[in-house]
């Protein structure tokens, strides 16, 4: 059986975590896991400034971190609202580059960039009958010329091509490791995970293992996110009673930004552990080991 590896990073103020994964057939055996402090916000400079003169201390860091690393490509991710994303559903027949017109159009309306500044994304989640078979993407939007930054930093590095990944979809990937090895009761078939951060929240929604919809809410207090995650349910027209889990992950996840949230749910919030997907020892970490920030990161290496 031959064995895939991948890397990820996560860009979250001043801190870049990274990982590294190896997948052989339904399993996944860590590689590298590890983070990078430096004195400023890494996606503020990366994704928003004109001129950003820090990268050759980002790229001498990843270069040193992934010494040796066997993935080809760099899987990046990235949290609101430092990108734009959407779901879209477009008719399965189409051909792909029908889809792919309309979701640039989507994109630009969205952005108010044209069409061709813009680096798009997708990846088909779901199905559905509407009196034709849908087919439900994911769209995360990027402009060009960001995109083109993370390519020429990756020139220096193993992987010498890069990958965009939105943080819910990564953590979504999470979830869905998890559930793979333990799927839970079918009568309640949707995941709620909720992303804790400095400056937003994140709202992952899952059926059966797979992503289904997610949205953020800027700065939203544990009140607050308790309504977002009820309104997130609404819109996919999932009752609460088919809720059977409640995962956290993030920074900074104390049980009281957690109490609404279990509260309107009725069921008990558990951190969001994404190492119990890859075959580790969990004795060879410190327990105060913060796993739970590291969704995104491993998430989107999976």
């Amino acid at each position: 059986m031959k064995a895939q590896a991948r890397a990820g990073i996560d860009l979250i103020g001043p801190t870049l975590r990274y990982a590294e994964v190896e997948q052989y057939g339904l399993r996944y055996r860590l590689l590298r896991l590890g983070s990078c402090e430096f004195d400023f916000d890494l996606a503020d400079h990366l994704l928003q400034a004109e001129s950003p003169v820090h990268v050759p201390m980002v790229v001498d860091a990843l270069t040193s971190v992934f010494e040796g690393s066997r993935a080809d490509t760099l899987h990046i991710t990235l949290h609101p609202p430092y990108c734009h994303s959407f779901f879209i559903p477009l008719p399965e027949a189409l051909p792909w580059a029908v889809r792919e017109e309309r979701m640039r159009a989507e994109a630009s309306a969205l952005t108010g960039q044209p069409a061709h500044e813009l680096r798009i994304e997708a990846q088909v989640i779901a199905t559905e009958w509407r009196e034709e078979e849908l087919s439900w993407h994911h769209v995360l939007v990027l402009p060009d010329h960001i995109y083109r930054r993370f390519r020429q930093m990756a020139r220096r590095l193993p992987q010498r091509s890069v990958r965009l990944h939105l943080s819910m979809q990564s953590a979504a990937s999470a979830v869905q490791g998890l559930e793979r090895m333990d799927p839970g009761p079918s009568e309640r078939p949707f995941t709620l995970a909720v992303g804790w951060y400095d400056q937003h929240v994140e709202y992952v929604l899952t059926r059966e293992g797979r992503w289904r919809f997610s949205l953020f809410a800027p700065g939203a207090s544990p009140t607050n996110g308790a309504y977002f995650a009820l309104m997130l349910l609404r819109r996919v027209g999932a009752p609460v009673a088919q809720v059977g889990r409640l995962f956290a992950y993030g920074q900074h996840v104390e049980p009281a930004v957690l109490r609404p949230l279990e509260q309107v749910l009725r069921l008990p919030c558990t951190r969001l552990n994404p190492l119990k997907v890859v075959d580790l020892d969990p004795e060879s970490l410190d327990a105060s080991f913060d796993a739970e920030a590291y969704v995104s990161c491993l998430g989107g290496a999976l």
